[in-house]
């Protein structure tokens, strides 16, 4: 079995299980072997008896005193309770809802179990307790809403039982690189032997992704061709400014001069737009489509979701005409076939649209500019599927705040304009802590004001209740507010549903036949909703200061004052420097400052990214490093370079070939 191979091919994994897998992106043999583990417990890390603390998680190890007991308690509930004579007495511990452990876990079998330490009595309980038959070094996965990290774990155990890796590289170079084989990096990530061979894994790991990262980068950057360029015109800058209902903001304006330039030049563009949650990115967006229309070119705009697709289309219309279309999954065939024509006949100069564009559009006679809405949610595959493999004028555009020197690290030889103002009046948005004792009072007056009129988000860090993470889940929310929030229209949305659920939710949110939306992080980017006032985050403590930042910039778009409520049970720096600021660039160095800048970006970027391990911030001096390799590589291992640029070529090529040109 080779890493290419379908996730069938393990022993364990039918049709449905392969379904389950690819609702997360995993669909091959590399998808799986390359989910590492979120984090790891060292089962030896051992907690003797008089060491325990109230309320803290801890590992005891002991044997069972007794046979457990089995407890049949109303609603069907079954708890089997376990007795572990351990160093310095005895610790219950109930496991709820799984009979067989009575006959695993029998009298004299050693144990350790990891929980949560409360005293009851003149004893200790161990509660959300996980039971382990041995010591050493385990391994946590992610929770999926599709598959339990258990059921994966025993998959990519299996997998590893079973593949063949090849070593890509020169014996040579691995050893100057510091590289681990690759094979033996899988093993050591997933099945660590002790405390530092996952530290050592994963950087070997993470180097070999960021190599050919940047690979593809240079692939997907290339300046060999001209693109078609635009004129040099402000009078087009005057007549676009004068279809402005408003007068836009010097920093808007600083953007439009540089792309004006940028696309008058005889070499495609390269640009990054990036702009604080609000700042106005969008209408600069336009401008260079309205440029490009003005120049006979022709513009592909891709946006993240089909909701924000729709909207820009209706900022569009009023810019363009007719001469502006949307292309969803949700397109009629007949709208489809108008669309197809109008691009051929050159009376279509700016689609706007989702994923579709990659797949469904037809032939662009005069395609010469693409822009990529919140572009960190596209991989560099797709991105480049997106130009047809033409040479085109490219800008980028995100509301994820990153430090200017990392941009520029980013995304390689790309330009960088900043929008570093709001429009003026805006006003900035009220953010509190709020102790988790007094979640329910607060949630009481969040009634009556949406009662008033006011709609508001409550946002959770989990689909689902589960014993281990203890976080407010979606599931536990919804029922405790199903009683305080009589009379009032709340909408539910998370990455389980499907889109056409999640777009008709969020419409009918934005049209305001729902007064409170309870969601996951997929409202981070989202549509435009300026009645909108009120957000509430569950548990920020365990969000990133850039998602807590842009999960604040779904309110204060409208004329009322806009609050932020921030739940914890742990207040933190971070949480503290969110309330002092509503600058998303002060946020974001400082975000970096504290911890790497953490999740700037994020670790795994939806559809066919090749990044899976790297971080492109986190591993920020491993991206360096492996820069530094790849320039002295031609010369040194040419061999070694060309492995490298062939399957950076072949990444890119991905989406690039499923691209139906009707």
């Amino acid at each position: 079995m080779q890493l290419q191979d379908e996730v069938t091919k393990i022993k364990g994994v039918g049709p449905q299980r392969a379904k389950d897998l690819e609702k997360h992106g995993i669909t091959t043999v590399r998808d799986l072997l390359y989910t590492l583990p979120s984090t790891y417990i060292n089962l030896d890390d051992v907690t003797s008896v008089s060491e325990l603390e109230e309320g803290k998680r801890a590992i005891v190890h002991g044997v069972v005193a007794r046979d457990p007991r089995l407890v049949f308690v109303r609603n069907g509930l079954k708890i089997v309770t376990v007795e572990l004579a351990c160093e310095g007495g005895v610790v219950r511990i109930p496991l709820f809802n799984q009979p067989y452990l009575q006959k695993q876990y029998t009298r004299g079998k050693e144990l350790r179990f990891m929980g949560v330490a409360h005293k009851d009595g003149s004893y200790w309980r161990l509660d959300s307790a996980r039971g382990f038959l041995h010591g050493g070094i385990t391994p946590v996965y992610p929770k999926f809403a599709f598959i339990k990290p258990a059921m994966l774990e025993r998959i990519i155990k299996e997998a590893l039982n079973e593949v063949e890796v090849e070593e890509r590289f020169s014996e040579e170079f691995c050893e100057k690189a510091g590289l681990i084989s690759e094979m033996d990096s899988l093993r050591l990530a997933h099945i660590p032997k002790k405390p530092e061979d996952t530290a050592a894994a994963r950087a070997s790991l993470v180097l070999r992704e960021l190599l050919v990262y940047s690979c593809m980068l240079r692939e997907a950057g290339r300046r060999d061709e001209g693109a078609p360029q635009a004129f040099s015109d402000f009078g087009i800058l005057g007549d676009f400014l004068s279809m402005l209902p408003f007068k836009p903001t010097e920093a808007q304006l600083r953007s439009m001069r540089e792309i004006m330039q940028d696309m008058s030049e005889p070499y495609p563009m390269n640009r990054l737009l990036q702009g604080d949650v609000g700042s106005g990115k969008t209408i600069v967006a336009f401008f260079a489509a309205y440029l490009a229309m003005r120049s006979g070119i022709q513009t592909l705009f891709m946006a993240p979701t089909a909701i924000l697709a729709e909207q820009h289309m209706r900022q569009a219309e009023k810019l363009f005409g007719n001469e502006a279309a949307l292309l969803t999954a949700k397109t009629s065939a007949a709208e489809r076939k108008r669309i197809t024509s109008g691009l051929s006949k050159g009376d279509i100069t700016l689609l706007i649209g989702t994923h579709a564009l990659l797949y469904d559009t037809s032939e662009i006679p005069h395609l010469g500019l693409v822009i990529t809405d919140e572009q960190h949610r596209f991989g560099v595959a797709q991105r480049a599927a997106l130009s047809r493999g033409e040479a085109v004028n490219t800008l980028l555009m995100s509301a994820t705040p990153i430090p200017r020197t990392l941009a520029l690290i980013q995304y390689g030889k790309a330009q960088v304009s900043v929008i570093d103002e709001l429009p003026p009046g805006r006003k900035p948005v009220k953010t509190r802590i709020v102790p988790s004792a007094k979640r329910k009072s607060m949630y009481l007056w969040l009634r009556d004001r949406l009662a008033e009129g006011a709609q508001a988000y409550a946002i959770c860090p989990s689909i689902v209740s589960s014993e281990e993470n203890n976080m407010m889940s979606i599931e536990q929310l919804s029922f405790e507010l199903s009683s305080c929030m009589s009379g009032i229209s709340v909408g539910v949305i998370h990455g389980g549903m499907s889109e056409s659920t999640k777009s008709e939710t969020m419409r009918s949110f934005a049209q305001g036949e729902l007064s409170l939306l309870i969601s996951t992080t997929v409202v981070e980017v989202g549509v435009d909703v300026p009645n909108a006032s009120i957000i509430i985050i569950e548990d920020a403590d365990r969000f990133g200061l850039a998602t807590l930042h842009q999960l604040r910039g779904r309110v204060g778009r409208g004329e009322r004052q806009s609050e932020c409520y921030l739940v914890t049970s742990k207040p933190t720096e971070r949480l503290e420097i969110l309330k002092a600021s509503n600058d998303g660039f002060e946020i974001a160095q400082k975000d970096l400052e504290l911890r790497g800048a953490g999740e700037l970006i994020g670790q795994r970027q939806s559809g066919n990214e090749y990044l899976r391990v790297a971080s492109l911030l986190d591993d920020l001096a491993l991206l360096e490093y492996s820069a530094e390799l790849i320039s002295g590589m031609p010369t040194e291992f040419p061999a070694d370079y060309a492995v490298l640029c062939d399957e950076a070529k072949r990444e890119l090529s991905l989406l690039g070939d499923k691209v139906v040109l009707n």
